[in-house]
């Protein structure tokens, strides 16, 4: 089976909501490997899915090798537009428009 590893940015109330979903995939193992928030809780939400890192800083969790995927669950203005830029090196996933 295919596995893809992801890693979610942002920490509330929609990133639980993708991470519900992500458990029920079916085709394909999902793994949620890290999680990337400057909300203080962001460790209790890392535990309650089984995600093993947590990162205040985006940046550090896009250099992980592992993470296939990234999942933009955060306010566009916190973004920036220049995170498009990584687009050509992780697949983005975002509810928002850049």
């Amino acid at each position: 089976m295919k596995k893809v590893v992801i890693g979610i940015i942002g920490s509330g109330f929609a990133a639980e909501l993708h991470a519900c979903a992500y458990q029920k995939v079916c085709g394909v193992e999902v793994v949620l490997k890290a999680v990337s928030s400057l909300d203080p809780k962001a460790g209790e939400f890392a535990k309650r899915y089984g995600i093993a890192a947590v990162y205040e800083d985006y940046h550090e969790m896009l250099k992980d090798p592992e993470i296939d995927m990234v999942d933009i669950i955060a306010p566009p203005a916190s973004m920036g537009p220049w995170l498009w830029m990584w687009s050509g090196v992780k697949s983005m996933l975002s509810a928002k428009s850049p």
